[in-house]
């Protein structure tokens, strides 16, 4: 249907292919995936252009999960333990947002859906993202063994701007265990005040994303950042937290960064991350000063 329409049309599903290995064990999924011809890559990494995964009710809204739907078997711990199994299968793929039960009501939780599709297909939305300088540099043998993350190099080239209350830059993702490159326009709108900091983005192909490195900002040098982003599981809700560190010929530090869609939702650090100070709005930390500098170096 969506191939016979004119314009642009979104298709969101209500569930995912791989949401069924969370329900069988590992001989039946390796069956499956032999039968159809598919890869485990393929549906996680390559089917979908984002995955929004809503927590069950059953993990922080228990008084919402019941078993009055008759799809549904389980008691409040074995929905939690789905659960986690359904984010395990997900959480490789490098646009899988979680959206938990953290905010007060289910409207409030839709709202924060719409706002993740919105991201994908470029409109403002509203997502606040603070960042935390912390101790040292950040590896990867300093996860604990039962956090899940995933590790991505990103690259960033800075475009021309004749507005100067505008950034431009192409941000290119390469996620090292699926081998997956993600190819990004951004656009941010700069503002001293963070609630008014609005940027916008969408995803290219490799040809426009070539055709947009002919517009670099010679002022400033591309940037490359070591990334990891990993989830923690809290009281009543999920998080997901990202740290990109910065090599340079100077100096080398890792930074923390929480997003969410509330400028004064209250933040949890991960105990084995050791947070020195708050950098927000310092703009010594500011990615392209950091770029800028660079030049200069």
């Amino acid at each position: 249907m969506a191939k016979l329409q004119s314009k642009d049309v979104l298709i969101v599903c209500d569930r995912g292919a791989c949401d069924t290995f969370a329900y069988c064990s590992k001989e039946v999924q390796k069956a499956v995936l032999e039968k159809e011809g598919w890869t485990l890559d393929f549906l996680n990494h390559h089917r979908y252009d984002k995955i929004i995964h809503m927590v069950t009710a059953a993990n922080g809204a228990e008084e919402f999960y019941g078993l009055e739907n008759e799809a549904r078997s389980e008691n409040v711990s074995q929905g939690i333990a789905l659960d986690r199994n359904i984010q395990d299968v997900w959480f490789t793929n490098p646009r899988y947002v979680i959206v938990d039960n953290s905010d007060d009501g289910f409207q409030k939780k839709i709202s924060r859906v719409f706002n993740e599709i919105g991201d994908l297909i470029s409109l403002p939305t509203e997502k606040f993202v603070r960042k935390f300088l912390l101790k040292g540099i950040f590896h990867e043998n300093k996860f604990p063994e039962k956090v899940f993350f995933a590790p991505y190099i990103e690259t960033i080239h800075y475009l021309s701007q004749n507005d100067k209350s505008l950034i431009s830059y192409l941000r290119k993702r390469e996620y090292v265990k699926s081998a997956k490159v993600i190819l990004t326009l951004k656009t941010r709108h700069i503002n001293e005040v963070l609630e008014k900091r609005i940027e916008t983005g969408r995803q290219l192909d490799q040809k426009v994303y070539n055709e947009f490195l002919n517009q670099q900002d010679l002022s400033k040098k591309e940037l490359k950042k070591e990334c990891f982003y990993f989830r923690m599981e809290h009281q009543t809700s999920v998080s997901i937290y990202k740290i990109e560190t910065f090599v340079l010929e100077k100096e080398s530090f890792s930074i923390l960064h929480l997003t969410s869609n509330s400028i004064g939702k209250e933040q949890k650090f991960p105990e084995f991350l050791e947070v020195l100070k708050e950098v927000t709005n310092d703009s010594r930390f500011f990615t392209h000063k950091i770029a800028k500098l660079r030049q200069n170096d």
